[in-house]
């Protein structure tokens, strides 16, 4: 009982939290162009600041940019 309560607050709460992600999508044009430029710099901070000898599994190439229309 205590864990099916659990699973549907869960499902609530990520519910709510994809629900306001995209009313503030629909509600602003620019947000994601600005959100994901956001993020792009707070990846390449932590690239840069990296402990110099960690060694990644995997080499990440930077993405490439492409800019398209969305429409909801």
């Amino acid at each position: 009982m205590v864990i099916e309560e659990s699973k549907n607050i869960t499902a609530e709460n990520s519910t709510a939290y994809i629900l306001g992600w995209l009313k503030k999508l629909k509600s602003d044009k620019k947000f994601i162009v600005m959100a994901s430029g956001l993020a792009q710099k707070a990846v390449d901070y932590i690239l840069d600041h990296q402990d110099s000898s960690f060694k990644p599994v995997l080499k990440i190439k930077k993405p490439q940019i492409v800019y398209t229309s969305i429409s909801f």
